[in-house]
């Protein structure tokens, strides 16, 4: 069933009107009549109130939505590394002044691998969510991926750790202020 109909089908369930509905997401109610005849979509905040409003799941009852499963041990491998590679660089920072160019090379090359090896895999998690969703012939809509804050959050820390042992490499250390 279509994303539409089983909004609709939800709302005369739930017995409201479409206005009511309107009222308790809040948009207008033309908006939502565009939710329910498919010519727009809500975003995932509206998608679930709706669920709450309809007290419904939002991986049964909408099946377009993709919630990305990051395996707890990739997400733990990634935080560990993380505080290494931060602790690590907060090291090499320190004593960056005595190393030649060709050892800050070396060991930045260590603790861009550490934080590859760690990424990599939870990036490929995200993508292979993502490809489903495109792949997914149960429905003609396009599906709405979701994630939980906190891991896309530890992510985007590490990917900016990452950004930061790169920035690192090419730092000058006569323009420090220690």
């Amino acid at each position: 069933m279509e994303f539409s109909a089983r909004l609709r089908e939800q709302r005369i369930i739930a017995g409201f009107t479409q206005q009511q509905v309107a009222e308790k997401i809040g948009v207008d109610t033309t908006t939502y009549a565009h939710y329910e005849s498919g010519h727009r979509k809500p975003d995932i905040a509206k998608l679930q109130t709706l669920c709450s409003i309809f007290n419904i799941s939002i991986e049964e009852d909408f099946p377009l939505v993709h919630t990305v499963a990051y395996p707890s041990e990739l997400l733990n491998t990634l935080s560990e590394t993380k505080e290494q590679v931060t602790s690590e660089l907060a090291a090499l920072e320190l004593k960056r002044k005595t190393l030649s160019s060709h050892d800050i090379l070396w060991e930045t090359r260590f603790l861009l691998d550490k934080l590859k090896a760690a990424i990599d895999p939870v990036q490929k998690v995200w993508m292979d969510t993502f490809a489903a969703a495109e792949k997914d012939t149960t429905s003609s809509e396009k599906g709405i991926m979701r994630y939980h804050p906190e891991d896309w959050h530890l992510l985007s820390e590490s990917l900016n750790l990452q950004d930061r042992v790169i920035d690192f490499i090419f730092s000058d250390p006569q323009k420090r202020t220690d």
